[in-house]
């Protein structure tokens, strides 16, 4: 009779095991892409001051803004950015690998001047049920969080927002990115994305970013990802001089808000 019990609960324990795993396994397979919309509110406004749409596809991010023509193509995989203007229809390339060298490089340098402050305020770092907040006295990013169904979005999401991060952070070199990359890497940690963003610089500039996710494509999305991809290979590639000195729209002055 024990046997009998004890072969029934292993059973019934096995067969648990084997619907939790082919349940994730499902999850992860169904994973083929999915949106992000995002709104940009500069202090208590109602409208937004910047509105971009952010497709995910097969580790690919396409950043496409509403109110200009450059699109903004993060491929992680292959460390490059491709940016694309659909008005000039020209392209160029910049690459992540040597953004990230840069950066760290003048994080070491900016540790022995006054910036110092500001790498350290970037290592504050609370972790709450519901949110994370980054930064106290000089430059504070505060989020709440929304769980994908699959943990690879959270570092498709995480791996964009540190690419835009950075290239912004190569524009304007005013624009440091310490305290964003924290909390990027923070967020992705918990397997999750942004929600509600609040960036506050001291002492009273605030913006307020909203996060609309959606964890799937649309036939439109799909299509637009085709179209983005017969740009890649069809507009002419030029110089990262040329492109910015031509194309003076691609101030990626608030894609840091990712």
């Amino acid at each position: 009779m024990l046997g009998r019990v004890t072969l029934m609960v292993a059973t019934i324990l096995s067969t648990a095991l084997l619907v939790e795993s082919t349940s994730a396994q499902s999850a992860t397979a169904n994973h083929r892409g999915f949106r992000v919309e995002t709104d940009v509110f500069v202090a208590e406004t109602v409208e937004p001051f910047q509105q971009t749409v952010t497709l995910f596809y097969d580790g690919v991010a396409y950043d496409i803004p509403r109110d200009q023509g450059i699109i903004t193509v993060v491929d992680p995989k292959r460390n490059r950015m491709v940016l694309l203007d659909e008005l000039k229809k020209q392209r160029t390339e910049v690459d992540l690998a040597v953004l990230a060298q840069l950066m760290e490089s003048a994080k070491t340098s900016a540790a022995a001047t006054d910036l110092a402050p500001i790498i350290a305020d970037a290592g504050r770092i609370r972790t709450e049920e519901e949110r994370i907040i980054v930064g106290e006295a000089i430059l504070q990013y505060e989020t709440t969080l929304q769980t994908p169904p699959a943990t690879e979005m959270a570092d498709e999401y995480a791996a964009c927002a540190d690419a835009l991060k950075l290239f912004n952070a190569w524009r304007n070199p005013r624009d440091l990115p310490f305290a964003r990359l924290s909390l990027n890497k923070a967020v992705a940690e918990r397997h999750a994305l942004p929600k509600e963003i609040t960036l506050t610089q001291k002492p009273s500039t605030k913006i307020r970013c909203l996060l609309h996710a959606t964890w799937r494509l649309s036939r439109d999305d799909d299509a637009r990802i085709s179209e983005i991809g017969t740009m890649l290979v069809s507009y002419d590639l030029v110089s990262q001089h040329d492109f910015f000195a031509l194309s003076p729209r691609v101030a990626a002055a608030t894609a840091v808000q990712k």
